[in-house]
């Protein structure tokens, strides 16, 4: 996954320690992630791993949707683009939960 730069194992640790921190003076604080499918996995070795912890605490974060490949909407030509886009984003989230949420049992 990318949002601003791809996650290490030991950057998607920093994250959710840092909320928790966050919780003790900010009750229910909980970061907001984006993600663009397109990008899931196309890192290093340890960039992918990074990806999976990341997704092991998914349910810690809120998430939303960027348009699939990190596209500005206003760059779209037309709505038809933008909305191919998102679908595809969409698909990959409906997908990937599944395989996700094996891959979390697995390893837990």
């Amino acid at each position: 996954m990318q949002c601003a730069l791809l996650y290490l194992q030991d950057r998607s640790r920093a994250l959710l320690e840092t909320q928790n921190l966050l919780r003790t003076q900010v009750p229910n604080f909980t970061f907001n992630l984006g993600y663009s499918g397109k990008f899931y996995h196309t890192g290093t070795l340890a960039e992918d791993e990074g990806d999976d912890l990341l997704l092991k605490y998914v349910n810690e974060f809120w998430w939303f949707p960027h348009m699939w490949s990190h596209m500005q909407p206003h760059l779209f030509y037309n709505e038809s683009v933008l909305a191919e886009q998102m679908i595809l984003n969409k698909q990959f989230a409906l997908v990937s939960t599944n395989w996700f949420d094996s891959i979390i049992k697995k390893l837990t």
